[in-house]
């Protein structure tokens, strides 16, 4: 079983699987110049605390440290421009992670299960997406984006001037009950709302314009 693995100068590439359950692995050393780690590179690796990403990363592709379940937090560097799906996925002790300027895509569901994650730092100068209180937004297009399954909050108040719920927002945040939806949401994505936890809706609009964004809505609207 393999605890220890120091990656030598001059390799560019991770490939996927490389280190896939690894289940004793704790210590990583990547080394700068280092581009991409491929498709679950780090998936299961159940006992890795921490990973230092070099500089010179580009690319984390799909599930690259799905169920890294010792993993506490992390600095994506400037230069990555997709978190792509899965790749953090049921990292149950990840608390904080930093976001950097470069970022582009953020998969919805890349923090599903990452029920410790209280930090999520996006760069202020990212030009697409921020983040408050553990809930990320896409700034171009006024989108609610996800809404962290490990916020603990009963009830919540979308803000005012959010236009779009993002598909499968609100989707495993078991905690919440009580959702506040404003006028100014023009538009509901697919399963948004999708959370047997959420049993009140409260909208500022009408029960005909809840209606119109979204017929898959199954709670009780008070307007």
């Amino acid at each position: 079983s393999i605890e220890k693995i120091i990656i030598p100068e001059g390799i560019e590439t991770i490939e996927e699987d490389t280190f896939f359950a690894c289940l004793k692995l704790t210590s990583v050393t990547l080394p700068e110049g280092l581009i991409t780690i491929g498709a679950r590179a780090f998936a299961n690796c159940y006992e890795l605390p921490t990973i230092k990403l070099p500089s010179t990363l580009l690319n984390i592709e799909e599930q690259a440290f799905n169920t890294c379940k010792a993993l506490i937090e992390l600095d994506i560097p400037n230069g990555v421009t997709a978190i792509n799906k899965g790749t953090f996925i049921q990292c149950t002790s990840l608390s904080r992670i930093s976001i950097p300027e470069s970022v582009e895509y953020i998969d919805p569901g890349v923090f599903d299960y990452c029920l410790a994650l209280n930090d999520v730092s996006i760069d202020k100068n990212n030009p697409i997406y921020y983040s408050i209180d553990e809930v990320i937004y896409c700034k171009d297009k006024n989108v609610l984006v996800r809404y962290l399954m490990s916020k603990e909050n009963r009830v919540f108040t979308i803000p005012e001037g959010i236009v779009i719920i993002g598909e499968m927002a609100f989707a495993g945040s078991y905690n919440l009950n009580i959702l506040n939806i404003p006028k100014s949401i023009k538009w509901i994505e697919k399963n948004a709302l999708y959370n047997p936890a959420i049993n009140i809706i409260h909208y500022d609009g009408t029960i005909e314009d809840i209606i119109k964004l979204d017929r898959e809505v199954k709670a009780n609207i008070l307007v």
